[in-house]
């Protein structure tokens, strides 16, 4: 059993006082865990952020369609409004947490979801756009 004493770090996001206790990967720069991890979020690459649902300040991301068995929610349907007018139907989607107050304003809400059947209401009028499951369409 080893008697090492653990380093510990001040946040310079934060403020708080850490030890590591995951490898230096999961850190970035000088900041805890909790925040390397919505930090993280920000700095997404755009194709992770094209994946990204912020719903009332929850932070969702969509897997992939060949996701096999593993799937978020239990492979439950969300219908998925997004504020730039893209719709999308999932049965893979992964919360990942409540976004804190002092991260919201970098991650704002970016969807909406919608009931069942909203979608079909949606489509109705635009006859010349064709809805896929799994697809990015423009409303």
């Amino acid at each position: 059993m080893s008697n090492i004493a653990s380093k510990t770090n001040i946040c310079e996001f934060c403020g708080k006082s850490y030890s590591k206790t995951c490898s230096d990967e999961a850190y970035i720069e000088n900041n805890c865990f909790d925040c390397s991890f919505w930090m993280e979020k920000i700095e997404m690459s755009a194709e992770d952020e094209n994946r990204r649902v912020i719903v009332n300040g929850q932070h969702y991301r969509i897997g992939n369609d060949d996701a096999g068995i593993y799937r978020g929610f239990g492979g439950r349907k969300f219908n998925i409004l997004f504020h730039d007018g893209r719709v999308i139907e999932t049965n893979n989607l992964w919360h990942q947490g409540t976004i804190p107050n002092r991260f919201r304003e970098m991650l704002p809400d970016n969807a909406i979801f919608l009931q069942p059947g909203a979608i079909q209401a949606l489509m109705a009028d635009k006859a010349d756009i064709h809805f896929n499951k799994g697809e990015n369409k423009n409303v």
